[in-house]
């Protein structure tokens, strides 16, 4: 039998797989992150975002973002906090992720200009860009 056949029977089965069939787990790509005139630009299947950064001076920062969807129906604006502390055990906790929409990237902090973004490329683009175009820049032009 195939091994795709016998992935997909034993998925069906029983919902497991043998270590040797699991398919190779996705390690996100990690890029640094200057708050200071940057403008990201995010796009995924499900529409796109631009995001602008502010540097709160203490390590944390905020976003700005706007998000429109892929068929141009949903549109979504809103400022949001970004923290990273480490808790009792030694854990990363705070809001760590940069939310758009239904786009998704990880944060975490870096120093008072700079942090650090952590994304899966097959499923979000990255595009650089200049904060100051923020509200006029047509997002459009970054679907296909």
């Amino acid at each position: 039998m195939h091994q795709t056949a016998i992935r997909l029977a034993l998925i069906g089965l029983c919902g497991w797989l043998p270590p040797a069939m699991k398919p190779a787990p996705v390690n996100p790509v990690s890029a640094p992150l200057v708050y200071e005139e940057t403008m990201l630009v995010l796009v995924s299947k499900d529409g796109v975002a631009a995001v602008v950064f502010r540097a709160t001076g203490d390590g944390t920062a905020s976003y700005d973002y706007r998000f429109e969807s892929k068929d141009g129906t949903e549109t979504e604006t809103g400022t949001r906090p970004l923290s990273e502390r480490k808790d009792a055990a030694g854990r990363y906790v705070g809001e760590q992720f940069i939310k758009a929409g239904p786009i998704v990237v990880e944060w975490s902090q870096g120093d008072p200009k700079r942090g650090w973004i952590y994304y899966t490329p097959s499923t979000v683009k990255v595009h650089p860009a200049l904060a100051s175009q923020f509200a006029k820049l047509d997002l459009k032009l970054f679907l296909k």
